[in-house]
């Protein structure tokens, strides 16, 4: 199961450790709080809190392991940040000419536009259409490759010599 946990992408491992990691450590916080408190209705929201996280993580560990997710691919068009923060509120990406808008609900790296974004998806996300573009509101995980740093870098050694 190990081996084939290791052909599971990057992004996909993080996710599925930090669920089931988080899921741990709900449960030990429960476990310290019924015997701090000696009551059990004191641990219950935690104790449930690490279920959650536990099937959760199973749930993606299970669809990891039969490859029941989707790859996409595609070069970031479009940033939309707030505008106080500038956190990043929208990400529209470019894949076989066609527009896929991805809002944002956690915290991603800096995307810019003309990095190459790779989405993960459930095979069974709902994809919504929205004035010629299509809109996916929730994905397993998001990989972004600064394409272009790399290049600039490249450029800088090969210029230097």
């Amino acid at each position: 199961m190990s081996n084939q946990f290791k052909d599971v992408p990057a992004a996909l491992q993080k996710q599925v450790i930090l669920r089931l990691g988080l899921g741990i450590l709900a449960l030990l916080l429960s476990v310290i709080v019924s015997v701090y408190y000696r009551s059990l209705y004191f641990s219950l929201p935690c104790f449930l809190l690490s279920a959650v996280l536990f099937a959760y993580g199973g749930i993606l560990f299970y669809n990891c392991i039969k490859k029941r997710y989707l790859v996409l691919q595609g070069v970031c068009v479009d940033v939309l940040t707030t505008r106080v923060r500038r956190r990043i509120k929208s990400v529209t990406l470019m894949i076989d000419e066609k527009n896929l808008k991805l809002p944002v609900q956690k915290r991603v790296q800096a995307v810019k536009e003309g990095d190459t974004v790779t989405v993960y998806l459930s095979e069974k996300a709902p994809v919504y259409e929205d004035g010629g573009s299509y809109v996916v509101y929730s994905c397993y995980a998001l990989e972004v490759r600064k394409e272009y740093d790399h290049e600039q870098r490249k450029r800088k050694i090969v210029q230097d010599p």
